[in-house]
């Protein structure tokens, strides 16, 4: 409802006051430079303040054009404690107001205002405002400057309450008509999550300049607010005419991307070459990151092809893009061609290049990355550490990963969910729960979606139940229920441990559900023996107009396979050729011919065989399961023939063949077997077998 209003009130809203809209309408010539006879005499600085705070191409923000203006304040003296930074006021110490004020050489308005500003600049919020409050206490009072000072804080801070404190004192103080204190309450009211109340300060300015118009534009943007961001920019255009404005361009692009209309998209990009902002390094990165969220590669690839300069920031974006399609010998190549034009990496494209290196499980070059961000000085930087302790892991080098995880001393969460989804993906859930446990004695962190869903991995792979139905409570207890990942795989969890009723409750109480959620339940059922409550819940996705994708055919044929409803199995294997047309990949060719196999339709079985090709290993280890089980010994010789010379193969098979033969009696047959392929396979992977001793009752 908010965002209705929000929308109606810009479209019918005059623009800003009846003297701009005179001075619209009857403009052939620029608005004048000099101000209305009713306005405040400006400071004695004050054309050194505005050339700072007019935007231009180089400045992102609000913050950075205060930058602009230096050290002149209001009065026109320099401030004395511009060189100098004041001792203790890092950024992740919290000094008391009293003992950062008390701290200060020089205790005035100018003084102030200039610590205020550094603090802010810096991105030391808590100390910005602790200092504010501590001149407040003393007595000094605020003026424009310091109100703009402490309100980047408070954006910073995202503190809606804090502004509307400091609105307050602009109105009580008379500073609320000034300028620069009503765009700085309109960037701070932005951040803070209040658009509404941005917009009210932003009509009451009496003479908005270019920065004031960009404070509520990149605010709507910042609150998700699109089509009011690109309305805001309409009217602006319409105000000043042409916007050759570097910084606007930047946030009407994220405006058109966040529309998702290719079409807007194209007509920004034309705008942009238009006024000649097309080799501005900012607005070409935002042109790239709006083409780029569309998910298009082929796009992208284009779009990034025509750059003509291009930053580290530019090689960046499309790294990351390429990431995440899973493109990771064409992240390497642009790493490479991005050195080859004599671009410095950062820290954000090294750890591209280790993401890439993990998803290619190359653990050599990985290593060697890890060598350039030790040169580089990024190795003891903790987003580095932690995407390297992932890359270790996915490479089967958990050793090294733990190293570099034991040596780090400052650990966050991601960190312990790195190690943990570690050891959980590569065969190793016991230790990943044991780490769990550690984390939970050593350090106090709130659990994340992402933390549970390694842990619940874990949970499946050794079917723990009792670690199960622990996390399912703290998954309602933190509102960690709200991610549908994390309730698909509690289903999952419950369904490999036995217990299809609480994984059909947690699917019932899902609000909304997604196919990989309907796909888990009908796959728990099957594995459970249950497919008529599979082939149900299979014809009840139907009904609910969800898309029923191959995976969901898949997991209904493994069903009927496991629950011997042949018929059934045949008739979906026959929708989804026919009605669907997918195309059945070798995992659905094998489900079938187990299926059949088990029925004892051997023929039908080895008919279906003969007509696969390249695709028939999991038919062909189907075969030879089901001639086993109806003890065809013929069929199982021809079939474990063709599984035995496939590259896949493990020593599971030959102990089947084996066992076969010694089924029909041929215990030299099955001897031979063994001894001859034991020398061909690697050790036979024990078994591992778990059980839950339950305390003595007294």
């Amino acid at each position: 409802m908010a965002r209705r209003a929000l929308l109606s009130r810009l479209r019918l809203a005059p623009l800003l006051r009846d003297h701009h809209l005179r001075r619209f309408l009857s403009a052939a010539t620029p608005p004048p430079d000099e101000s209305p006879s009713d306005a405040p005499t400006p400071p004695s600085n004050s054309r050194l303040f505005v050339a700072g705070l007019s935007w231009s191409t180089d400045e992102r923000s609000l913050m950075d054009a205060f930058s602009s203006f230096g050290t002149v304040t209001e009065d026109g003296v320099p401030s004395r404690c511009s060189t100098k930074r004041g001792e203790g006021h890092g950024r992740h110490e919290r000094a008391q107001p009293r003992e950062l004020f008390g701290k200060m050489p020089a205790r005035d308005v100018v003084s102030c205002s200039s610590a205020i500003y550094r603090h802010a600049r810096s991105g030391s919020y808590h100390e910005a405002v602790a200092l504010f409050i501590g001149m407040m206490r003393a007595g000094v009072c605020p003026n424009s400057f310091t109100l703009v000072g402490v309100l980047l804080a408070v954006a910073g801070l995202g503190d809606s309450l804090l502004a509307e404190c400091i609105h307050g004192w602009a109105i009580k103080s008379l500073l609320e008509s000034n300028i620069f204190v009503a765009t700085a309450l309109v960037d701070a009211y932005s951040k803070s999550g209040c658009p509404m109340k941005a917009l009210t300060v932003f009509g009451e300015i009496r003479d908005p300049n270019s920065v004031s118009w960009n404070a509520v534009i990149s605010g709507f943007v910042h609150n998700n607010l699109f089509e009011e961001a690109l309305l805001m920019f309409k009217r602006f255009c319409c105000y000043f005419g042409p916007v050759c404005n570097a910084i606007t361009m930047v946030s009407v692009a994220k405006a058109y991307a966040g529309c998702d209309d290719i079409r807007m998209c194209k007509s920004a990009h034309a705008y942009s070459v238009k006024i000649g902002l097309d080799l501005n390094i900012s607005v070409t990165n935002s042109i790239l990151g709006m083409y780029l969220s569309f998910g298009d590669l082929e796009i992208g690839r284009e779009i990034f092809r025509k750059i003509a300069v291009c930053d580290v920031v530019t090689w960046t974006m499309m790294m990351n893009f390429l990431l995440e399609k899973a493109c990771a010998g064409e992240v390497i190549r642009a790493f490479v061609q991005m050195r080859s034009n004599g671009i410095v990496p950062d820290r954000v494209a090294m750890v591209s290049l280790v993401q890439a290196c993990a998803l290619l499980g190359d653990g050599r070059r990985g290593k060697s990355v890890h060598n350039q961000m030790i040169v580089r000085g990024f190795g003891s930087e903790l987003p580095a550490v932690n995407s390297l302790i992932m890359m270790y892991s996915k490479c089967d080098d958990l050793s090294s990963a733990r190293v570099l995880f034991d040596g780090t001393r400052e650990k966050s969460l991601v960190s312990w969910t790195a190690m943990v989804s570690g050891y959980v993906g590569s065969g190793k859930p016991l230790e990943g729960m044991q780490l769990f446990g550690k984390m939970r004695r050593e350090d106090m962190f709130a659990i994340d979606a992402v933390t549970l869903v390694s842990l619940l991995v874990g949970c499946y792979e050794i079917a723990k139940f009792e670690l199960c139905v622990q996390l399912h409570g703290y998954i309602y207890k933190s509102g960690l229920c709200l991610y549908r990942i994390v309730l698909n795989t509690l289903m999952a969890v419950y369904g490999k441990c036995g217990y299809v009723s609480l994984a059909r409750k947690v699917f019932d109480e899902m609000i909304p559900r997604d196919v990989v959620s309907w796909n888990t339940m009908i796959l728990s059922y099957g594995i459970n023996g249950q497919g008529d409550q599979a082939i149900a819940l299979f014809d009840a996705m139907a009904e609910s107009g969800e898309e029923r994708d191959s995976v969901t055919y898949l997991n209904a044929l493994l069903a009927c396979s496991h629950s011997g409803l042949v018929d059934a199995g045949l008739t979906i294997f026959r929708k989804m050729i026919t009605e669907k047309l997918i195309n059945p990949c070798q995992e659905h060719i094998g489900c079938l011919v187990d299926m059949l196999a088990r029925a004892g339709r051997l023929d039908k079985a080895a008919e279906v065989v003969s007509l696969t090709h390249k695709e028939g290993e999991n038919a062909w280890m189907a075969l030879m399961g089901g001639g086993h089980l109806h003890s065809d010994m013929e069929l199982t010789k021809v079939a474990a023939e063709k599984v035995l010379k496939m590259n896949s193969f493990d020593y599971g098979h030959v102990v089947l063949l084996s066992n076969a033969y010694a089924s029909a009696g041929k215990y030299s047959a099955a001897e031979s077997i063994r001894s001859c392929y034991s020398k061909l396979t690697k050790k036979k992977t024990l078994g591992l077998s778990s059980i839950e001793v339950m305390p003595p009752s007294t």
